[in-house]
């Protein structure tokens, strides 16, 4: 289409020999124009969803870090871009928020937020699982997990229904680098004041509205793979914590 003959492997995907013409939408093949990679590598194969970013991301720094590696893509010769009009998008349909660090101490405070897929939703009936990491003192950190689950587990008590979620709370001293207490529980809500977590859908503010029973707790210092370890085995069948937890 604009006369250029790029370099194809035996498969005809294009070859890429530079990482830094490997962007979000396609392959830079001059200075002004990339060619569009093909709708197959799109989020659910289509349009208008967005390329895969993550997977896109990852094969460029894998190109740059080896660069021996030869890398190829299937395109769509008739289908270009103009470089200066291209912007990056984004779409995390299941997780936003800080990620896990290596290293705790250079922890981000805030909530994350991991929601179940479908078929996930389906086997286990949980919706969404939150991660709260906020300040107790400067050295003293605290983490709470909550896992919220649909409308269909409930706890029936005479003429009421009782909402239970499994809970977790830790702090971790990032002087010492250890988790010095740990405590799992179920937070117990009632019929309307579950209506009210699942409307108000921020575990920051969802303390006051449930009773909590804990399950139990351990005080002392503890390394943090042995705390995370605790934490997968007591969410069981929930994978969004072993993402989180395991995601770095």
């Amino acid at each position: 289409m604009l006369g250029l003959i790029p370099t194809k492997d035996k498969d005809k995907l294009l070859i890429v020999s530079d990482p830094s013409d490997i962007l979000q939408k396609g392959i830079l093949i001059n200075k002004e124009i990339l060619v569009l990679f093909h709708p197959f590598l799109r989020r659910a194969f289509q349009k208008p969803n967005a390329f895969n970013k993550q997977l896109i991301d990852k094969l460029r720094a894998i190109k740059r870090k080896e660069r021996n590696l030869k890398i190829s893509f299937l395109v769509v010769p008739t289908e270009i871009s103009l470089k200066a009009e291209f912007k990056e998008s984004f779409e995390f349909d299941f997780a936003w928020g800080p990620k896990m660090p290596k290293n705790l101490n250079e922890l981000q405070l805030g909530v994350t937020k991991y929601l179940f897929n479908e078929k996930e939703k389906t086997l286990e009936n949980i919706n969404e699982t939150d991660f709260w990491w906020h300040k107790k003192r400067p050295t003293l950190f605290a983490l709470e997990i909550e896992e919220i689950r649909d409308k269909t587990r409930y706890i029936p008590y005479g003429s009421n229904k009782y909402y239970p979620n499994r809970y977790l709370h830790l702090q971790f001293d990032s002087n010492k680098r250890k988790i010095i207490h740990l405590d799992c529980a179920l937070r117990i809500y009632s019929e309307t004041d579950f209506d009210n977590r699942l409307n108000q859908n921020d575990i920051s503010k969802a303390g006051k509205l449930s009773d909590r029973i804990k399950l139990f707790r351990i005080d002392g210092e503890l390394d943090p793979k042995e705390a995370f370890e605790i934490a997968m085995l007591f969410f069981h069948n929930n994978p969004d914590v072993r993402r989180y937890l395991e995601s770095e």
